[in-house]
């Protein structure tokens, strides 16, 4: 069978996006733990390398939160012994911090040294933040509604938080919370309420209402069968302009809302029981009191608002102004028909006392007012709130406490004798009773968050007028030793001037509905999971379809359309895959199609361990037929066998043809690096002959000079000729080092002003000798020149022509003719002068093969005439890339059998001209008369060139002191007297220390010489770089070895003549 999960960049592409690695451990006996990780894995590690399987396995096993590791053991003693299991977990990521993670797996039984296990990794942070979002919805909202949404009002999608199960199909029909609730308002409301209902319906209003802070949006209506209801959103925990999800609850407590109604009428009809009574025309802005029997206000029969506001807010608490400014503003009894809540006012003995207030809109149009209803409850207010809290409290809460933060005490209000153990009773220190409640009674993994919620300063940080409760589940150990789930609720008991002074805390056992949420948290995870992979999965691939292999029916997700027009109606799986065979697939891949997309296939495979594979058919697209990819994913499964799978198909002919190309490619870099290898070799063969002929000479002339001794005409000519293979030795270093230079972009130019006339002389007299050999005829014309005087790296352009002017002598046979000329033409430049030389020959001439790879690198053609003149194939890519780095072009033509001609252009400044007579050339500098005898400090550390460079000049007239490193010389230059020295000759590399830093301890010395002194560097580091470092240390010039010492004479008589 073929082997269709071979490509692992798209199988490992679908697990990074789903954050799932794969894993293998191995447990052998007497060995560590060793972990094999796909790469996957290793990102979810936090591992930027492969490592070794046991520090892999480290990796892993050491970053496990310490109280899951029992439950990490359970899970592989499972594995090792039932074949499947799964484990959930914080784990500590290196980079991203604590991460939560799923992971199961199966053993694999094929595996014979010892145990074998092999599984997944999944990141699920992300989903158990939905689960921490749900549940403080849930404790927002309270349990006061049975049906939950999260909505968003920018597209009008929703998410089901609790909906009970008769509401359940209504849901399934709709895709948009606008339409589901128009739906949901013309089946249960009467019609009469239907405008105040429908306003939900507008998600501009909702925005508004939340804009402006509006906590709650509320409707209040009667169902078909009388009985009250109420529909309520308000903004999620995360709710932001990029996050716009309002929470949508619908509220099932009918009998509460018609016992407040009912209160409201009574309240209004026996007045006589508050202590005061107004109404307030909302037009005039003045109220009119119907009856007040307190003595804290100066209550006339009418007065403003503003009278009023001023003596209330006097005598109120600033946290409470705003809520009783509410009262008279219209736009709060839009939700609902009355207000009612508590307020505080202080007595003049500076008392506070309690007051309940009713308020509710009377009147219609133009007579808006508001009733007010005031009655103070101080006699009644202890015992209501022990009644209420034991009405309503005790009948959930099996254990009800009064922590009171100030005096650090607790009381218990209600508490079953079972609860929580009668030696815990919190009579005296708070602090130390909730201590030791939470170290007795909760689970050692839930103990740090019980102590952190439990503590003062958490809870008054927590607690609020806003936030009067704060919910946490933990996990209780019961006096029989099992463990049960609870939840503890501290709730605001008593506030002033908004710090919480007392917090009532209750505990309620959850046990029973925790297992059903875990249950239908788990099974909603599950099918968000599935639904963001396949949301994820239709982005990329053109079709996807969600197989229910039991059933065999299939759900289209997203599909092209040139398979829906087939399907019509049905969900058969079998049909999908048959029309899909007949009318898309190639007629020679459409038996394996149908049977690799089987449901008995892909449950064969599936139950094989092969979780995600991928198939490869060739399909029509619009005409041509090109490839698909297939990829089948599980996306549920039970005891092992699959239940549900994903298939997800995608076009992979840009991938295909990106292959063919990269393979094309790397064939073509293929050769052209075989090709450069040749030239490389060819070129180590051609240097290993170039070189050992001047070598061979340099050894055989020495070997015949010391054999001849006493003969002076005899060795003068071995000296001769010794020196002209030396010369050529040079040449050929100092081409490889401009060929490296060039190759690396590091040729630096050097500009000076100099004469094209004076250059042209130049390469004339250079040549000549070459020329005059071959009895060749050649000439020289710059006559067309009107700018004789510019600036340029006069060395670099002579190099350059020189090699072309060179290859002209070389393969232009006896008696021929060379022409060489410099002539200026207009310059697209205003700036600069373009001056252009040409050389033209009438020689052997260039094949057109070779005419295109005339400058490559080691390049020479393959000829007889060639292989008889010696060279390196670098003379003209040294030419080439000296032309190009002075941004100039140079361009060959020739004929085989007829000769060449090479056109070098330049765009060169214009200098001034010189009026003055110029200095002799240097071939025309004589023996130099020094004023003195100058004396030298030499650092050298080669016994032979110190001896050359000594003797050569003291016969030139100049004493020299010799040291064998750096640090002797500058231990001799601090020992010496003022103007010893005239001058230090510096060689770099030496032993102890080396020149630079020699250069640099003189220079920062308090010798009387240390800054003036020239110090001139002699070093074989010819490059610019090495020059500007030895400038950089302090020294004043740089002469490279070999030295000529013609030229070094020059230079000294710069500095001391």
């Amino acid at each position: 069978m073929l082997d269709h999960f071979k490509d692992i960049e798209k199988v490992q592409e679908v697990l990074h996006e789903a954050q799932t690695g794969l894993w293998a451990i191995e447990l052998d006996e007497g060995r560590e733990p060793r972990m094999y990780a796909d790469n996957v894995m290793l990102e979810l590690l936090g591992l930027d390398h492969a490592p070794t399987p046991e520090g892999c396995y480290q990796a892993w096993y050491s970053r496990i939160h310490k109280d899951y590791y029992p439950a990490v053991h359970r899970c592989v003693d499972r594995l090792v012994s039932s074949n499947r299991a799964e484990v959930e977990y914080p784990w500590s990521h290196p980079l991203w911090g604590t991460i939560y993670v799923r992971c199961g797996g199966v053993r694999d039984w094929n595996y014979k040294d010892g145990i074998c296990l092999r599984g997944y990794h999944q990141n699920i942070t992300d989903m158990h933040k939905i689960e921490q979002e749900h549940a403080a919805i849930i404790q927002t909202l309270g349990e006061n509604y049975d049906g939950i949404f999260l909505c968003n009002l920018r597209d009008g999608c929703f998410k089901i938080i609790k909906m009970p199960e008769n509401y359940r199909g209504m849901t399934q029909s709709f895709s948009n919370y606008n339409e589901l609730l128009k739906y949901y308002i013309n089946t249960v409301a009467t019609e009469e309420y239907w405008p105040s209902l429908l306003e939900l319906t507008d998600p501009v209003l909702i925005k508004g209402e939340i804009d402006r802070n509006i906590k709650r949006v509320e409707r209040l209506y009667r169902n078909r069968d009388g009985a009250w209801r109420r529909v309520s959103f308000l903004p999620s925990p995360r709710y932001s302009e990029n996050h716009p999800w309002v929470i949508a609850a619908f509220d099932g407590q009918d009998v509460e809302v018609e016992k407040k109604l009912n209160e409201v009428t009574a309240q209004i009809a026996v007045s006589n029981i508050y202590t005061l009574v107004m109404s307030m025309d909302l037009i005039k802005m003045e109220y009119s009191c119907i009856h007040y029997s307190g003595s804290l206000l100066d209550l006339g029969q009418r007065g403003s608002y503003d009278t009023l506001c001023e003596q209330i807010c006097a005598k109120m608490p600033g946290e409470e102004h705003n809520e009783f400014k509410a009262i008279f503003d219209l736009k709060n009894y839009r939700k609902q028909s009355y207000l009612e809540g508590d307020f505080r006012l202080w007595d003049n003995d500076g008392v506070l006392h309690y007051y309940s207030y009713f308020s509710t809109r009377i009147g219609q149009g133009a007579a808006e007012r508001i009733l007010l209803t005031v009655r103070c409850v101080d006699d009644k207010r202890e015992s209501k709130r022990r009644e209420k809290v034991l009405s309503n409290l005790c009948r959930y809460y099996y254990s009800v406490y009064l922590f009171d933060l100030e005096n650090d005490r607790g009381e218990a209000v209600w508490r079953e004798d079972h609860a929580d153990g009668t030696d815990i009773a919190p009579h005296d220190s708070l602090s130390a009773y909730y201590k030791k409640f939470v170290e007795e009674h909760v689970f050692h993994e839930d103990r740090e968050k019980m102590l952190r919620a439990g503590s003062p300063k958490f809870l008054r940080y927590t607690l609020s007028a806003e936030q009067p409760v704060y919910d946490v589940d933990f996990r209780r150990i019961c006096t029989d030793g099992h463990v049960g789930w609870v939840r503890s609720r501290f709730s605001v008991g008593e506030m002033e001037d908004g710090h919480v002074k007392s917090v009532i805390f209750a505990n309620m056992d959850i046990n029973e509905q925790k297992r059903k949420d875990i249950e239908e948290e788990r099974q909603k995870k599950l099918y968000v999971e599935s639904q963001n992979i396949i949301k994820g999965l239709s982005s990329f691939y053109h079709s996807v379809y969600y197989i229910d292999l039991q059933q065999e029916t299939f759900q289209v997700f997203t599909q092209r359309s040139d398979i829906a027009k087939y399907l019509e109606e049905s969900d058969n799986f079998s049909l999908l895959m048959k029309t899909y065979s007949c009318h898309l697939i190639y007629k020679d891949d459409q038996e394996r199609f149908q049977h690799e997309l089987s449901a008995e296939e892909i449950r064969r495979r599936v139950s094989r361990g092969e979780l995600i594979y991928a198939t490869e058919y060739r399909r029509d697209y619009g005409g041509m037929y090109g490839w698909m990819r297939v990829h089948t994913i599980v996306a549920e499964s039970r005891n092992g066998t699959p239940v549900k799978v994903i298939l997800a198909a995608h076009n992979i002919e840009e991938e295909k043809k990106q292959k063919e190309q990269n393979q094309l490619a790397l064939i073509t870099a293929y050769e052209a690096a075989k090709t450069a290898n040749e030239a490389k070799s060819n070129f180590l063969a051609q240097m290993s002959h170039d070189i050992r002929t001047p070598i061979n000479a340099i050894v055989g002339m020495s070997a015949i000079a010391a054999a001849h001794l006493d003969c002076p005409e005899r060795v003068a000519d071995c000296l001769s000729k010794i020196n002209v293979s030396s010369k050529h030795l040079l040449e050929l270093v100092n081409e490889i080092l401009d060929m490296s230079k060039i190759e690396k972009g590091k040729l630096e130019l050097h500009e000076e002003p100099f004469q094209v006339s004076a250059f042209m002389s130049d390469i004339a007299v250079i040549i000549q000798p070459s020329v005059l050999e071959k009895s060749l005829h050649i000439s020289f014309d710059s006559d067309n020149v009107k700018h004789n005087d510019l600036i340029g790296d006069v060395g670099r352009i002579r190099q350059a022509l020189l090699n072309i002017v060179t290859n002209a002598v070389k393969y232009t046979p006896a008696n021929g003719s060379i022409k060489v000329c410099a002539e200026e033409l207009p310059s697209r430049d205003s700036g600069r002068i373009c001056l252009v030389f040409t050389v033209e020959d009438d020689g052997i001439g260039i094949s057109k093969e070779f005419l295109s790879n005339i400058f490559l690198p080691f390049a020479r053609e393959d000829s007889s005439e060639v292989r008889k003149v010696h060279g390196t194939g670098l003379g003209m890519p040294i030419a080439q890339g000296i032309v190009a780095t002075m941004g100039g072009s140079i361009e060959a033509e020739s004929r085989l059998g007829e000769g060449s001609k090479f056109t070098v252009t330049l765009f060169l400044r214009a200098a001034a001209q010189e009026t003055e007579d110029k200095p002799a050339a240097a071939d025309d500098i004589k023996m130099v008369e020094w004023k003195s005898k100058p004396r030298l400090l030499l650092a050298e550390d080669n016994e032979l060139n110190m001896e050359i460079a000594t003797t050569i000049l003291r016969e030139s007239g100049l004493a020299v002191d010799c040291a064998e490193n750096g640090k002797e010389a500058v231990d001799i230059f601090l020992k010496s007297a003022p103007d010893r020295y005239q001058a230090i000759l510096m060689d770099i590399q030496m032993p102890i220390m080396d020149g630079y830093t020699a250069a640099r301890e003189i220079r920062g010395s308090e010798h009387p010489q240390a800054r003036d002194i020239p110090i001139i560097a002699v070093t074989a580091n010819a490059f610019a770089e090495d020059v500007a470092k030895a400038l950089r240390a302090g020294m004043n010039d740089h002469i490279s070895k070999p030295i000529n010492f013609e030229n070094l004479k020059k230079l000294l008589q710069k500095y001391l003549a």
